[in-house]
């Protein structure tokens, strides 16, 4: 019993020791008070000075990241039941086999699974539009946002044909940041505002890596409305939400 107090406290002192000289943490010249419960440290949480100016305790700071966490769930799970109230209006349009054309935002493209043919291996994605009538459509196969974006700027995508072979949104990007003659051009410039402001990028946590859980999905915040054109391939209800599935999409 001894051997395994000793055991306990030596791990907690580790614990306090790689807590204390993390990147995160803000050493203190003289002890301040902290802002939450009044006791000296000598040790701040460096996130906080940034936000707020004020010093806090470590221990404080870390009941301060639960709470944090806890009013985020919160508000994502009220986004979310306001999102599907919303969906909840989407009706499905034309019959199966019919071909459509459609102006729509795509809204989110999330990876399903990897299919695997002969030596390579594809990522299969649901990508979800929203049509200019706020119906759902959904298309599953390749990932269609570098297809939307080409969509939205159609002079930048041509552009960006004098400087690479291979078409890539994000070569363009990083193309566009090191190339003061490419991004000198003012639809570069928009094409980039839009990447960056609007579409939010969700991959792996270290939690996921641990499970052998891939996670990526691309959420396209305020989309522009392009035309897209398919067969209808299927209507179908999920969540109590009518979806109309299509199959060879094309955006221009």
């Amino acid at each position: 019993m001894f051997y395994f107090c000793i055991v306990i406290e030596k791990t907690n002192t580790m614990r306090t020791l790689n807590r204390n000289f993390s990147p995160n943490v803000l050493h203190l010249e003289l002890p301040e008070k902290c802002c939450v419960c009044g006791h000296n440290i000598d040790y701040s949480s460096k996130t906080y000075f940034k936000e707020t100016g004020l010093y806090i305790g470590l221990d404080c700071w870390e009941k301060e990241k639960q709470l944090r966490k806890l009013e985020y769930t919160k508000q994502i799970e009220i986004e979310k039941q306001q999102q599907h109230e919303i969906d909840l209006n989407s009706i499905h349009f034309g019959n199966v086999g019919e071909k459509i054309k459609v102006r729509v935002k795509l809204e989110r493209s999330i990876w399903i699974y990897d299919s695997v043919f002969g030596y390579s291996t594809q990522s299969v994605y649901l990508n979800i539009f929203r049509t200019d009538g706020g119906n759902i459509v959904v298309y599953k196969g390749n990932c269609l946002l570098e297809k939307y974006v080409e969509s939205c700027f159609p002079t930048t995508m041509c552009l960006s044909k004098k400087y690479m072979d291979y078409v890539s949104l994000y070569s363009i990007l990083d193309e566009c940041h090191q190339n003061n003659e490419f991004s000198s051009n003012i639809d570069v410039k928009q094409m980039i505002d839009f990447f960056e402001q609007n579409v939010k990028y969700i991959s792996n946590s270290e939690d996921d890596e641990n499970r052998g859980y891939k996670k990526d999905v691309r959420i396209i915040i305020d989309g522009i409305y392009v035309t897209l054109t398919g067969t209808i391939k299927e209507n179908q209800i999920y969540n109590d939400i009518k979806q109309t599935l299509i199959q060879r999409p094309k955006l221009t």
